[in-house]
């Protein structure tokens, strides 16, 4: 796993332990707010004990375990209904936010237009500011996982289930094309501000697990996603997308093809029969360049309820929508729910947990939250 071109060992490690199996959660993020005078936040699970509290060291550039001393300042507690855990800091030497500091005055350098009523800006950056202002807890924990578990189904993808069972004599390579906005460009991963600890987007993550898996194979990645992407434009621009993918990797085969659209068309309101069009395209024109081409369709995660165009209801049509397409298309389809991880994560920890700009993009967790799924639908966790 050294010699992984896509991530780090340690990268690996967290994304090879969803939250649903492992007893150890390591550098959950936490945005602190100040309530009352004590600074709460919320972590997945109720902590048996805390391993590790960091903070960003401004200095530093980095994240930097807190001192033993400091830890005494903190205090876990139940959540009620039991359901995650609560973390109350006595201190205000850690960074916080007051609730009201999610709304700033349109205009303001930290504020993107709008709110649902158009009267104030989000709390908003692109530069890293989510990601220095949260704290990473690492915590142990008895607490078992309610929400859903994302499953392999062994009938799904048997192309790459043979790759993956070593099955496929004389295979050098596998071939993963990703077609998606974004979220799937990695924005707002640490990599991609250049920030400590410099931790990749999921597809790199998904890219290093396969690679894991495959020793004797090389994993060849064709990222050919956009920021502000719609599934209208991975229709109309496809053969551009297939153009580029040989363009890197002479002989690309397309092997897999993850597509992973939504947050865009969704912010549009575009109708989910016309999204699952759009979707259906892409795959039959992967298909006349292969005809054993298989696809993982990713259904998105959720973004700011408070953001005016963060229209999560669409997103749940869309993920409906696209269960019920795969109900129909045979072995060669298979779905990857972020929607859902992201709504079970989201009924016991903050938005602004997740994100790493405020409003859609995940921050280091967040894309290692779509690292698990995909992992998981695709049987290599």
């Amino acid at each position: 796993m050294s010699s992984n071109p896509f991530a780090a060992p340690e990268e690996l490690r967290k994304a090879e332990a969803p939250p649903w199996k492992s007893p150890v959660i390591v550098q959950e993020p936490v945005l602190l707010f100040s309530v009352g005078g004590v600074l709460e936040g919320s972590l997945l699970f109720e902590p048996e004990s805390i391993v590790a509290i960091e903070a960003w060291d401004e200095a530093a550039g980095r994240f930097d375990r807190v001192s033993s001393g400091a830890l005494k300042d903190l205090e876990v507690r139940p959540k009620p209904g039991g359901v995650g855990g609560r973390l109350l800091v006595h201190s205000k030497a850690y960074p916080h936010l007051s609730p009201g500091d999610v709304y700033q005055p349109l205009g303001s350098p930290l504020a993107y237009p709008s709110t649902r009523d158009k009267k104030s800006g989000l709390l908003f950056s692109e530069k890293g500011w989510f990601h220095q202002k949260s704290i990473l807890v690492t915590y142990k924990h008895g607490e078992a996982w309610t929400g859903q578990v994302p499953r392999h189904d062994a009938s799904k993808l048997p192309g790459l289930q043979r790759v993956l069972a070593g099955e496929a004599t004389g295979r050098k390579s596998l071939d993963l094309l990703v077609l998606g906005d974004s979220i799937s460009t990695g924005a707002n991963c640490s990599a991609s501000m250049g920030l400590f600890p410099r931790y990749h987007g999921y597809p790199d993550l998904v890219a290093g697990l396969l690679q894991a898996r495959l020793p004797g194979v090389a994993v060849r990645l064709a990222n050919e996603s956009l920021g502000g992407a719609s599934s209208d434009w991975g229709k109309k621009t496809l053969q551009d997308r297939v153009d580029g993918a040989r363009g890197t990797h002479p002989g690309f085969r397309f092997d897999l093809t993850i597509i992973a659209f939504g947050a865009n068309d969704a912010g549009g309101r575009k109708p989910a029969r016309k999204y699952i069009k759009n979707i259906e395209a892409m795959m039959q024109g992967i298909a006349r360049v292969n005809p054993s081409a298989e696809f993982l369709v990713v259904a998105s995660s959720m973004m700011n309820d408070l953001w005016i165009h963060g229209h999560n209801d669409v997103l749940l049509d869309y993920q409906k929508a696209l269960h019920a397409m795969a109900s129909k298309m045979g072995a060669s389809v298979a779905i990857a729910d972020a929607t859902q991880l992201w709504k079970d994560v989201l009924a016991r920890k903050p938005y602004y947990d997740l994100t790493g700009n405020g409003l859609n993009h995940p921050n280091d967790f967040g894309h290692r939250l779509y690292a698990h799924v995909l992992g998981a639908v695709l049987g290599i966790l």
